[in-house]
């Protein structure tokens, strides 16, 4: 009993050590001034790796935090919908402003608009499916030949020789030259 007595209480240590155990060494001066050369360096090492975990779980969570609030950093998470559950959707009220007493004058203006002013009996250059619009119907050239070319007119086709005048669709047509090489024609509306 006088033993126990003598050596501190140490939680760790089992009752069967305690007796087997030596008399403890005494503890130098230089270690008296140190409080943590009681501390194994395996305790110390774990304390210091919890300690740097713990401060970059808390700064992680200050980034976090901080991009929240910012807008910088959201969360749209999709929750799965249960049955019988109604999804509520909000509707924005349109804002209908108050009109005040305004009185408007409206003034119109006329616009003249010129006649598009037809080139009678002018030569007109026509490439093979080019249009041409002349008034409001569109003169194509569909087939060019050396003496010969056909000419449509707003869907109506007609074959005019050299030096003819053929009716197509309400316009006389005068061809003037025609080549089947260049796939060009040169013909003349009469007014």
């Amino acid at each position: 009993m006088e033993d126990n007595n003598q050596n501190p209480f140490r939680p760790f240590r089992s009752s069967d050590k305690q007796q087997t155990s030596q008399p403890q060494q005494k503890v130098s001066d230089s270690n008296k001034d140190n409080p943590t050369s009681h501390i194994p360096k395996k305790d110390i090492f774990l304390m210091s790796f919890f300690g740097v975990l713990a401060a970059g779980i808390i700064i992680l969570l200050l980034l976090l935090v901080t991009g929240v609030l910012t807008g910088y950093v959201s969360f749209d998470i999709d929750l799965p919908e249960f049955p019988g559950e109604e999804e509520v959707i909000l509707e924005e009220t349109p804002v209908i402003p108050i009109e005040e007493n305004v009185t408007e004058t409206v003034v119109e203006e006329v616009v003249e608009e010129e006649e598009e002013v037809l080139p009678c009996d002018e030569d007109i250059s026509l490439e093979l499916d080019d249009g041409y619009r002349y008034g409001l119907k569109v003169i194509t050239l569909k087939l060019a030949g050396e003496y010969s070319a056909q000419i449509s007119i707003g869907g109506k086709s007609g074959f005019i020789d050299v030096s003819s005048t053929e009716t197509i669709n309400g316009l006389d047509i005068t061809l003037i030259d025609a080549s089947e090489s260049d796939q060009t024609a040169i013909i003349q509306v009469a007014c």
